[in-house]
């Protein structure tokens, strides 16, 4: 890896190797069940000036573990896209709506269910089309915050068009429930594909991020930084098209600039709040981790670098039993720069590796400066892929 990646602030001065150590420490004696605020001398990162920015990050912590908790083999996790756990083995979840008849809609098969609600794909009868409509939870129905959300959703996705974004259609709410009418698209995440065919070949996988690194540059330009950039959130179509989802985690950027302290969603045009935190670990980008409310554009191409190692590896960055919580996945993107693919079956190219290790530095300021960028350094790497054959 480059010396650019191992420049990080973090480390460069004691109080700040003080706060990552604290933050390994609250992490593992969380994860055996003691008390974890005696895992750390709070008073000390107080006096280092840390002890704001170890709360926030204590907080991500809590939240990505309460997303998708250390299990052991018999156990298995529900989360909709999680890159970290096994696949669900439990009872099939109550639809809420069931399939069928709902409002315009005829419901035919789920799609995906996720923290905030469940994806559907339907027929349109208005739009005579099939589409894929996502209906909010129903525990969230009264939560402001998320409808907050949601709303920012259909602006942000009903605002910008691009070949390789679903697009979002409307924004409707049906028998009392919140739902996102969107772009349907015809083919498999990432992940799934990976976990039919393994890794990648080079051209495919450099083809894939590429073809999303120029999505997410349209959307940077608009003022969009999606924040949760990973396998499952790309699909690939039949015809070898990608297309991002999941806009609704993007930070409006210029609506938070206005207002930089402000953490109310309504208020600062920001979908996140102190009690939130948006984004994967295998993926997240170390500042989205510590400052969550100041990510940039960068951040995005950190987690574009970091999916493009999963494609070429099969495997997240930091995998395996030394990093089986979330908040350790969390502080080693923070600390330690990602493992070279040395037991990989394909020679990589090493205008690769320099590509991935501009792409993942933990520096920001030290990373390829935007997604077009990647998008054009990915570009020749690309050549002979063939995107349609990985059906």
């Amino acid at each position: 890896m480059s010396k650019d990646s191992n420049k990080d602030p973090l480390r460069a001065r004691k109080p700040r190797t003080g706060l990552v150590d604290a933050l390994a420490a609250y992490d593992e004696t969380r994860r055996r069940g003691a008390d974890p605020t005696s895992a750390c001398d709070r008073e000390a990162l107080d006096a280092a000036g840390e002890g704001q920015r170890f709360d926030r990050a204590k907080q991500c912590i809590d939240l990505l573990a309460a997303a998708c908790p250390r299990q052991s083999p018999a156990e298995h996790c529900t989360t909709d896209g999680c890159e970290t756990c096994p696949d669900s083995a439990n009872p099939a979840p109550v639809l809420d709506p069931p399939l069928g008849q709902f409002g315009p809609f005829e419901l035919h098969e789920v799609l995906g269910i996720g923290g905030m609600g469940t994806v559907y794909k339907a027929w349109d009868s208005a739009r005579r089309q099939i589409v894929a409509v996502k209906v909010v939870a129903p525990q969230y129905a009264a939560d402001i915050s998320v409808m907050a959300r949601y709303r920012r959703e259909m602006a942000a996705g009903g605002a910008i068009r691009h070949p390789h974004l679903r697009a979002c259609l409307a924004a409707e709410v049906i028998d009392g429930k919140h739902c996102l009418v969107m772009e349907y698209i015809d083919g498999n995440d990432l992940s799934v594909i990976v976990a039919r065919r393994g890794a990648l070949a080079v051209p495919d996988a450099c083809e894939v991020v590429r073809q999303a690194a120029e999505a997410l540059h349209f959307a940077h330009c608009r003022g969009l930084v999606h924040r949760d950039v990973k396998p499952s959130n790309l699909i690939l179509d039949h015809a070898g098209r990608v297309k991002v989802l999941d806009l609704g985690l993007a930070l409006l950027r210029s609506s938070l600039a206005h207002r930089p302290h402000a953490h109310d969603a309504d208020e600062a045009g920001s979908v996140t709040s102190p009690g939130q935190i948006l984004g994967t670990a295998d993926f997240m980008a170390p500042e989205q981790a510590l400052e969550p409310h100041a990510v940039d554009a960068r951040t995005d191409v950190y987690a574009l670098g970091c999916t493009l190692y999963y494609l070429l590896a099969g495997r997240p960055p930091f995998s395996g039993a030394e990093f089986d919580t979330p908040g350790k996945k969390m502080v080693a993107h923070v600390t330690r720069p990602l493992p070279p693919l040395a037991e990989s079956k394909r020679e990589i190219p090493l205008p690769l590796w320099s590509v991935i290790d501009r792409a993942t530095a933990k520096v920001p300021d030290h990373r390829l400066g935007n997604a077009a960028m990647l998008a054009v350094a990915l570009k020749p790497l690309s050549a002979g892929s063939a995107l349609s054959q990985l059906d």
